[in-house]
């Protein structure tokens, strides 16, 4: 039989209904239904060229072929979308479904990598565990972005383990918290060249913490972003052994407020 197309508004009732001929899909991933209807209900939410595949036509439906995530997110949403919805799709034609590469956050929104890098950064330390989606990475930008450039302005240049997104999240956090942001920015530039001669006492002692456990990469990710928030928001402070993650994370969400 061939392939048919129509385009319909899927209610969140519809959607349920046809949910009942899932069968054999992959596992529902919880965590992408729950991105994508936040997309839904804030109205960020996009119509493509993507659609839903049943095997069966519009009247007899069979077996759900593709679109199990975002039906189960309309009926999370509670609100309806419009889509294409392929009919009569062979069903020998599952295994290929789903198998082209998948477009990273960078490639979709056309952003810099180290500005998805920051933002990622940022949606991890607040326990983001579903797919960033682009209306959390945008609050972000909007409200710690000039921050985040002005350091990166300051010193583009990258350096293994002194320029990580962990160092970055630090030193913008401490300029929300204390206001210095040309001074943390000179700080950061001194850091990353590896200028010792102008590096205030903490960033020095950040510089050799840093240095000294570049091979500890992800065991050592929440204690590179305690010590850089420690040492860019006290240039006087020389150790970097008090647990500052809860204070870290309250400033962060005071500031995406």
């Amino acid at each position: 039989m061939e392939i048919t197309h129509s385009k319909i508004t899927i209610t969140p009732e519809l959607a349920a209904r046809f949910l009942e001929f899932n069968a054999n899909n992959r596992p529902l991933s919880q965590s992408w239904v729950k991105t994508i209807a936040k997309a839904i209900t804030d109205g960020s939410w996009r119509q493509t060229h993507q659609g839903i595949a049943f095997s069966g036509d519009i009247t007899s439906p069979r077996r759900l072929m593709d679109g199990q995530h975002r039906l189960a997110a309309v009926v999370k949403a509670g609100t309806s979308i419009d889509a294409i919805i392929a009919w009569n799709v062979p069903e020998d034609s599952f295994s290929a479904m789903d198998d082209s590469k998948t477009r990273n956050f960078k490639e979709r929104n056309k952003w810099a990598a180290d500005e998805v890098t920051f933002a990622s950064t940022v949606f991890r330390c607040l326990g983001g565990s579903a797919r960033m989606d682009i209306v959390s990475a945008t609050n972000i930008m909007n409200r710690l972005g000039f921050a985040f450039r002005l350091l990166i302005n300051a010193c583009p240049t990258k350096a293994r383990s002194l320029s990580t997104a962990n160092v970055w999240l630090g030193a913008v956090m401490a300029m929300q918290k204390t206001g210095k942001t040309n001074e943390i920015a000179a700080a950061y530039r001194a850091l990353v060249l590896g200028d010792v001669a102008k590096m205030p006492n903490s960033i020095a002692a950040l510089y050799a913490y840093l240095i000294t456990r570049s091979t500890e990469v992800r065991s050592g990710r929440e204690a590179q972003l305690q010590a850089s928030f420690i040492a860019f928001s006290d240039f006087n402070r020389k150790r970097f052994n008090s647990d500052v993650g809860i204070e870290i994370r309250t400033a962060i969400k005071s500031a995406l407020e």
